[in-house]
């Protein structure tokens, strides 16, 4: 959990981070490609045993079949890995390659700054 800003200056970094990274990955269409969701779910499966089924289900094959394997643990426990599979340093570089303090995400950034240097998050230190 991210702490105060007090006790984690880093916290807007951090959080900066991680929403570009949502952003350029979801520009790029990596989380729907059905190779990079393919190359997650193999390297999922080397280390965890889920059911075929149920790997058919994350990947959207299976027809109504595979609605069943939706609400299964495992089905949650592999959708939610495959969200920590992504490459996030070239999704972290393509976001800053394209960083315009007065356009977009990097608008938002900027923003945040200025509001951190002028105490607008600084409430509590």
């Amino acid at each position: 959990m991210l702490k105060a800003k007090s006790e984690n200056p880093k916290a807007t970094l951090l959080m900066l981070f991680l929403n570009a990274v949502r952003e350029e990955e979801s520009k790029t269409g990596d989380s729907t490609n059905p190779k990079v969701v393919s190359y997650r779910t193999r390297r999922i499966t080397k280390y965890l045993d889920i059911e075929q089924s149920i790997i058919d289900a994350a990947l959207g094959k299976g027809g109504m079949g595979s609605m069943l394997g939706k609400i299964s643990p495992d089905f949650i426990l592999l959708t939610g890995c495959m969200d920590l599979l992504g490459n996030f340093d070239e999704y972290f570089k393509s976001f800053l390659k394209k960083a315009d303090p007065y356009t977009g995400a990097s608008r938002a950034a900027k923003l945040t700054h200025y509001a951190t240097i002028g105490g607008v998050f600084n409430r509590n230190g």
